[in-house]
């Protein structure tokens, strides 16, 4: 079968993918994408790596039709957790939206949602249970993390979607 030298160039890189969840591959995509369109051509290394350095480039960011954009704000193990921002700035109005890490579907973050998607997995009970003294969006004061993610840091995410 003959392949092309771009085929080729894809199979090496997707090899460095192997055991990452496709919500992952999809934001390491979209980084590399956004650092593409801001460099130079022909591509060199070098530069590549000076911008993957800026802290701009590193928080992942991705478009929602013309109304904004989802601008990674935290993650852990089980979920990645996006800020919305709108291009008709709204005062004191934020909304954050998360995405599970076997999942691309974008869910508005709130405890009834966390509770859902959570559900069938062997943290329900430790979800529930935290969700009962706090919000889902409760921040630690110290150091502006979500407590939800500090929380669930503790656990192995080795088979949690099996019960």
């Amino acid at each position: 079968m003959l392949t092309t030298y771009q085929d080729k160039i894809i199979q090496k890189v997707v090899k460095h993918f192997e055991g990452l969840h496709n919500i992952e591959i999809l934001d390491i995509l979209q980084k590399i994408e956004t650092l593409l369109v801001g460099g130079n051509s022909p591509f060199q290394a070098a530069n590549f790596k000076k911008r993957l350095t800026t802290d701009t480039i590193k928080r992942s960011v991705f478009p929602i039709s013309n109304k904004g954009y989802y601008q990674l704000e935290d993650d852990c193990h089980f979920l990645s957790v996006y800020r919305l921002v709108t291009f008709t700035p709204i005062v004191n109005f934020e909304t954050l939206c998360f995405t599970m890490a076997n999942d691309i579907e974008t869910y508005e973050l709130t405890n009834d949602n966390i509770i859902k998607a959570f559900t069938a997995t062997t943290l329900e009970k430790e979800i529930k249970s935290f969700i009962q003294g706090n919000k889902v969006t409760r921040r630690n004061t110290n150091t502006k993390r979500l407590l939800l993610l500090e929380y669930l840091e503790q656990f192995d995410p080795v088979n949690i979607w099996t019960p």
